[in-house]
């Protein structure tokens, strides 16, 4: 399709809870400013995309899920006032990582450096660029919808990739990775020496344990009960792993710091049972960090 018109895709769309997506065609706006398009590459499955679909999580339908993923620019929309204007770093072919996160770059929040609250006028935010093929509207989901061939998504969306990084592992990039590097690095502000224990060795877990390896925290604990992801943990990053039902947790952090409890304790698994007790393996002014 010539630039500056819409397209065909197919996609994943979910119409309900409980109810398996199906492989249906698709009306993909083309970029207004300030926006991309991009063809789909790899999508990961996040938990969230699972949690709406069997209802855990409320949410309208008909949607198009998935929201770690990575691609190549097709299309990119004009320069406009949002973000500071578009494209000046990006070129159709350019290999890119997609997140969830929209941000204008000019709000409050965002001067700030908080770009996960922005308060800013994105016209993604007021409608979504996909339909049916009778015209319908289709909510895009956790604003990318890349359970399908092409996405279109706002410029601060999307983070140019280096040639030789693998697209199917650079997905994960785009959520749970950056959920959990976030929590250490910018929540915990974990610094060198910090101790620091990670309650669950998921996505989320896996990528705070890098990101504390990262900051040059030691010692770095993994707790989970499950074999496989404590041996994981190892390769991602942990010096000691502990088996909750095993282990007393508090015994092993004070063997491996020397006396002292966690600096940082970040919880990544929604099971309720991992909270028990976690303010008690903290040493003075030790942070608490649920994610």
């Amino acid at each position: 399709m010539p630039a500056g018109r819409g397209v065909t895709i197919r996609a994943a769309v979910s119409h309900g809870v409980g109810v398996p997506p199906s492989i249906e065609d698709l009306q993909l706006n083309a970029p207004n400013p300030n926006e991309v398009r991009v063809e789909i590459t790899a999508c990961a499955v996040c938990h969230s995309d699972l949690s709406y679909l069997d209802g855990t999580w409320a949410t309208d339908f008909p949607l198009v899920l998935g929201h770690e993923a990575t691609g190549y620019v097709v299309e990119l929309g004009e320069s406009g006032n949002e973000y500071g204007g578009n494209g000046s770093d990006l070129a159709v072919g350019d290999p890119v990582v997609i997140t969830l996160i929209r941000s204008c770059g000019i709000c409050r929040a965002c001067r700030r450096g908080h770009d996960v609250a922005c308060t800013g006028e994105i016209s993604l935010n007021r409608r979504s660029p996909l339909a049916d093929t009778a015209g319908n509207r289709i909510i895009q989901g956790l604003n990318v919808g890349a359970f399908a061939e092409q996405v279109v998504v706002h410029r601060s969306q999307v983070v140019k990739l280096p040639d030789d990084v693998d697209p199917v592992a650079a997905s994960l990039l785009g959520c749970g990775v950056l959920t959990g590097y976030g929590a250490v690095a910018n929540t915990a502000q974990v610094a060198a020496g910090d101790a620091v224990v990670v309650v669950g060795c998921g996505g989320v877990g896996s990528g705070a344990l890098q990101a504390a390896r990262i900051a040059g925290a030691d010692p770095i604990l993994a707790v989970d009960p499950i074999p496989e992801k404590r041996v994981a943990a190892l390769g991602f990053g942990a010096t000691h792993v502990v088996d909750p039902a095993r282990d007393d947790i508090a015994t092993v952090i004070t063997r491996a710091t020397g006396g002292y409890l966690a600096d940082h304790l970040l919880v990544t698994t929604g099971a309720p049972a991992a909270l028990d007790g976690a303010i008690d393996l903290l040493a003075p002014m030790g942070n608490l960090v649920i994610v």
